[in-house]
């Protein structure tokens, strides 16, 4: 339903935050087991589709901390990956814990460092 907005409303910053929630709600419905996807980083650190399952899945249990460890993860090893998303679920948290000034303010200073 969100994907048939028009263009302009669908560039609307609470928008496109409100799409990347249902993007990682979808993503956690389909995601292997925590255990699952925690071995498969072991594995290979660079695995950045098991980091986006896992912090789907950690962001629908309320982990933000963790979910925000991870797409920072995703952000540093490739900014490009799924549309931008290591940006854009950072921007999409921030958006949830504004008020929570002291777990973000890592997270924002790498977003200021990488997107200047």
């Amino acid at each position: 339903m969100v994907h048939t907005l028009p263009l302009p409303i669908k560039k609307d910053r609470r928008i496109r935050d409100l799409r990347t929630h249902l993007d990682f709600i979808q993503a956690a419905e389909t995601a292997p087991g925590k255990e699952t996807l925690l071995a498969r980083i072991a594995d290979d650190a660079e695995n950045l589709e098991a980091r986006y399952l896992l912090a789907a899945t950690q962001l629908v249990d309320n982990d933000y901390p963790s979910a925000l460890d991870q797409l920072a993860e995703i952000l540093q090893r490739d900014p490009t990956f799924r549309d931008d998303m290591g940006e854009r679920g950072l921007r999409a948290i921030f958006a949830i814990l504004n008020e929570e000034e002291e777990l973000l303010a890592p997270y924002r200073h790498l977003l200021q460092t990488r997107t200047h």
